[in-house]
């Protein structure tokens, strides 16, 4: 797949990332290769970490600018 090798997703704002989860758990791992941020978040909840995700990554595109 274009967007998705050695374990890690490629997505369209540059960054590189990893994510998993279990019932009651989940995990986001981002990073920008060609950029100075990096991103992990884990929740104890199943979906908890998604959200805060894409608010980071809203953060980090506006910084950008």
């Amino acid at each position: 797949s274009p967007t998705y090798g050695f374990g890690f997703s490629i997505y369209t704002d540059g960054s590189v990332g990893h994510s998993g989860g279990f019932p009651g758990i989940s995990s986001r791992l981002s990073f920008w290769p060609d950029g100075e941020w990096a991103l992990a978040v884990l929740s104890n909840y199943s979906d908890g970490a998604l959200p805060v995700v894409e608010q980071a990554r809203r953060l980090i595109a506006g910084a950008a600018d």
